[in-house]
């Protein structure tokens, strides 16, 4: 479970360019649960997600993943706990290392490195497999460079190294937002076939309505750093792109006014 208790984040504070980016927000995340975090630019979800991933330290609040509080620990520290995917395709891998030289590096995250990190046979043959599943084609390319991949590849495996160990908590960052349509459903399919096999609990963060309502079993609004609608179970399964929308468009003048 992920418990974010009045947490509040500023940033320039007590310069004329201040703003709060959260705002005493609090939320309550089950274990399992795959939230959609919506809002206009600006309303905070980013920052609650670099909150969460400790890239961001809050002037009050507490955050706590699987029953430890994580508030004061850097971001390396969580690493152990946390699988980020990010918008852009070329953040979080090493793009002159191989895609079995990748995934290896993945598998080691949170765990002591000592000098037997290197690639053996069975090794190599166990994350072949892993990457067959999901029907990329890449099994037989294990040598490649990622950077040689193209974008949809590259990001599909970045997605798999994020749940190689499976985190406590998956975060996407609109990580389909910089890909061709075709692209971003293939790595859409991926991620709402990986959250549902492994029971991960994911929050992802998206501008698309139709992805807020077709995926997930959760979904949250955000507005100028406050959580101002949240809507689960039946009631999320029931709503269209164009209910979300004039929801959004009500939501945004009842704060404005």
């Amino acid at each position: 479970m992920i418990s974010i208790q009045h947490y509040t984040k500023t940033f320039g504070k007590n310069t004329p360019n201040e703003v709060k980016a959260l705002d005493d927000v609090s939320l309550e995340i089950k274990p399992s649960e795959f939230l959609l975090l919506i809002g206009s630019n600006g309303s905070g979800k980013s920052t609650l997600l670099n909150a969460i991933a400790g890239s961001y330290q809050g002037e009050s609040g507490k955050i706590i993943i699987d029953g430890q509080d994580v508030s004061l620990w850097p971001e390396h520290k969580r690493a152990g706990l946390i699988g980020r995917v990010f918008q852009n395709p070329f953040l979080g891998t090493a793009p002159s290392m191989t895609i079995a030289e990748n995934l290896q590096l993945a598998s080691l995250r949170g765990k002591t490195k000592t000098l037997a990190i290197g690639l053996n046979k069975q090794r190599l043959s166990e994350l072949k497999d892993r990457i067959q599943e999901f029907g990329m084609g890449l099994e037989n390319r294990m040598d490649t460079p990622i950077g040689l991949l193209s974008g949809g590849q590259r990001q599909a495996l970045t997605l798999l190294m994020a749940t190689l160990i499976k985190p406590k908590v998956l975060l996407l960052d609109e990580h389909t937002a910089a890909l061709d349509p075709r692209s971003a459903e293939q790595v859409l399919y991926m991620t709402e076939k990986i959250v549902a096999i492994f029971g991960l609990t994911a929050i992802m963060v998206t501008h698309s309505m139709e992805q807020a309502v077709g995926f997930g079993t959760r979904l949250v609004m955000m507005n100028q750093g406050k959580i101002i609608w949240d809507v689960a179970g039946d009631k999320k399964y029931e709503l269209t792109a164009d209910d979300l929308v004039r929801k959004f468009r009500n939501m945004q003048i009842q704060i404005t006014v």
